[in-house]
């Protein structure tokens, strides 16, 4: 596994004690770096199997108050980025009959409003999955998409949101659960941290890479 993010602290962490996952520092949205990227894959390991595209930014702003720099920020991460890098693996992917799995979120079929520019960039993801899920099958690549509800990740702090905050607007009490909230089988998350279908947070398990504590409740 190859794990791709802009500061190499943060991957270096997540990799540690894990000898099968391969750090590598990129900054998707520049020149040349999706071409380098699958140059690195194609050395480390000569395959590749899944390309997982997972980098997002969120840059608020609601209309009358978006800056271009906010709006094409969003837009190079979260949609140029992973198309030109789906487009720099496809051989590869092709080669392995391989499959590319788009993470769009919850807010790409709804409105977000004060967050509109995100919410567009995951609904033209997911329409390029649509189309890519009939371009390259022929090569007998597989396209997909997932689209989770919001996971407690430093993508939310970086906007100023905390875990209560995110149910505060999903209409639930901070630190517990609306009136009659359908919960996960055994009645908790982790740690003892129960995910309702009105919250819809995901806590992301520390220590181990990928691993979820529950799966998003729709």
């Amino acid at each position: 596994m190859v794990a791709i993010g802009r500061r190499s602290g943060p991957l270096e962490e997540a990799a540690a004690g894990h000898g099968r996952i391969t750090p590598l520092a990129a900054d998707i949205t520049a020149d040349g770096e999706p071409e380098r990227i699958v140059r690195a894959v194609r050395e480390t390991h000569d395959r590749l199997d899944v390309l997982v595209s997972n980098a997002a930014i969120v840059r608020a702003g609601a209309l009358g108050d978006l800056t271009q720099e906010a709006a094409s920020a969003q837009l190079a991460t979260n949609l140029v980025a992973p198309l030109l890098l789906t487009q720099a693996a496809l051989p590869l992917l092709a080669a392995s009959g391989g499959v590319i799995v788009n993470v769009s979120t919850s807010v790409g079929q709804r409105a977000w409003p004060g967050n509109s520019v995100y919410a567009a960039t995951k609904a033209a993801l997911e329409l390029l999955t649509r189309s890519w899920a009939v371009e390259p099958a022929p090569r007998g690549v597989r396209v997909v998409a997932v689209a989770p509800g919001a996971i407690d990740t430093p993508i939310g702090e970086h906007q100023g949101l905390t875990a209560g905050t995110k149910c505060r607007r999903a209409g639930v009490a901070a630190g517990g659960h609306a009136a009659g909230a359908d919960r996960p089988p055994g009645g908790g998350g982790l740690g003892g941290r129960p995910t309702c279908r009105s919250c819809r947070v995901v806590r992301h398990r520390g220590g181990a890479p990928g691993r979820w504590g529950e799966q998003s409740w729709r």
